[in-house]
């Protein structure tokens, strides 16, 4: 079977249907894991608006708040790329143990430093950038991990499940985040993260599986060495129209429009005059639209995914503009609510399909690109949005980038009959 040639799927098999949900749940490993991670995860996102936060209560500056946001961008390309080969070379269960343990003694640090009163702008950019580096080396090895939890009868509705609970941990825990910063402070999110870490930990170590069960598949000679494995997963990515296409799509929606999250804070502050109660209504407004949008992610069948993924990628980004557009608080509330709700669909579809239809012995490399574009390409888009801003203002800096999400998504539609084939069926297992 040639690298690209395709399982059809069945028509029904990814659904999160009744049956299928109880047979995931049936599966011992794969409960305790994803509990693990989604707490794990919610903790991330939590550190992640105490960040920004706390950039902006010591700067008030669109621009430091792009750079702290930024400050994860290069660790993350790099421990990424690292993180992927790692993935299809080594046991990732305890690769995923280890990263716990340096994440957990880094976010303890950084708490005490903030309970010292000796936490700067320069240390809070370096610390961005020490736990996005650690985060990015082990996150392709979470995320390649899950196939192998479930079994191959599951790995389209386990996939869309977990990637279900990272998208939608990553509205929850701003929402949460902005809830710890009303009542306590940043510390208090700090440490609350580092506790987060030890949960994941206690989950792995809960995991009853054979030890050949967490290594990846034996690769052929033509990959042996970091260079060439690298490459064979660049090359797959490149090669591959479907996987191509999403990829460049996932360009474009996080350094566009996925940003809005970031600057909170400052729109909060600069459009509706507001402190952080407001930033807290703001994010939880994302995660219910995050819930709703997973929710209905999770019952749709892989066929017909394409075109889903693409519509929401096209209504987010109108959500966007709108929600930069609208001088009224609460209204601004409810546009964010089905914001978070097509980009919860865009992510978890986008991520189910490429995942979906990549090869296991593959799948390490791939999602590690996916990752650093997911996580290292906001950072990025901060960036480009806090320099804009600081030209334009916010407003035309997110209207244009809107603007450009839109054109993409449109250049996306026309190639749908070509995309659909070659991401709508299931990759073999080896």
């Amino acid at each position: 079977m040639s690298e690209h040639e395709r399982r059809p799927a069945p028509r029904k098999a990814p659904g999160m249907r009744i049956a299928t949900l109880r047979a995931l749940l049936g599966r011992r490993d794969y409960v305790v894991y994803s509990a693990g991670n989604a707490v794990s995860l919610i903790g991330t996102w939590i550190q992640a608006i105490a960040f920004g936060w706390t950039a902006w209560s010591m700067t008030e500056s669109p621009l430091w708040l792009g750079v702290v946001s930024a400050a994860g961008l290069i660790p993350t390309i790099l421990a990424g790329l690292a993180g992927g080969v790692l993935a299809d070379s080594l046991d990732r269960l305890k690769l995923t143990l280890l990263t716990q343990g340096a994440s957990f003694l880094l976010t303890i640090t950084l708490f005490a430093l903030y309970r010292m009163e000796a936490l700067n702008i320069g240390l809070l950019v370096v610390f961005k950038g020490l736990l996005a580096g650690i985060t990015a080396l082990s996150q392709p090895a979470r995320m390649a991990l899950v196939p192998q939890l479930v079994g191959p009868g599951l790995i389209g509705p386990a996939v869309s499940f977990s990637s279900m609970t990272f998208n939608t941990a990553r509205f929850i825990g701003p929402a949460v985040a902005g809830l710890i910063l009303v009542v306590w402070d940043a510390g208090a999110a700090f440490l609350i993260n580092a506790l987060t870490f030890l949960v994941m930990a206690a989950a792995i170590l809960m995991l009853r599986l054979p030890k050949h069960a967490t290594r990846p598949a034996a690769r052929p000679a033509s990959e042996e060495g970091v260079a060439n494995r690298l490459r064979a997963g660049w090359r797959h990515v490149a090669t591959h129209p479907g996987a191509l296409a999403l990829f460049l799509m996932l360009v474009v929606v996080v350094l566009t429009v996925r940003p809005v999250s970031d600057f909170l804070p400052a729109l909060v502050s600069r459009i509706h005059g507001r402190g952080v109660e407001a930033v807290a209504a703001l994010t939880s407004s994302l995660a219910l639209g995050s819930l709703l949008g997973g929710l209905w992610t999770a019952g749709r069948p892989l066929n017909g995914m394409t075109a889903s993924t693409l519509k929401a990628a096209f209504l987010y980004a109108l959500c966007v503009a709108a929600f930069i557009l609208t001088p009224n608080f609460w209204i601004g509330c409810l546009i964010l609510t089905a914001a978070g709700a097509f980009t919860a669909v865009f992510s978890i579809s986008a991520q189910t399909l490429v995942q979906t239809s990549t090869p296991d012995a593959m799948r390490g490399r791939v999602m590690s690109l996916w990752f650093i574009l997911v996580r290292g390409g906001p950072d990025l888009g901060a960036l480009l949005i806090g320099l804009s801003a600081a030209r334009l203002g916010l407003h035309a800096a997110f209207l244009g980038g809107a603007a450009l999400c839109l054109g993409a998504t449109a250049w996306a539609w026309f190639r749908l009959s070509r995309l659909t084939p070659e991401l709508e069926q299931e990759a073999p297992s080896r």
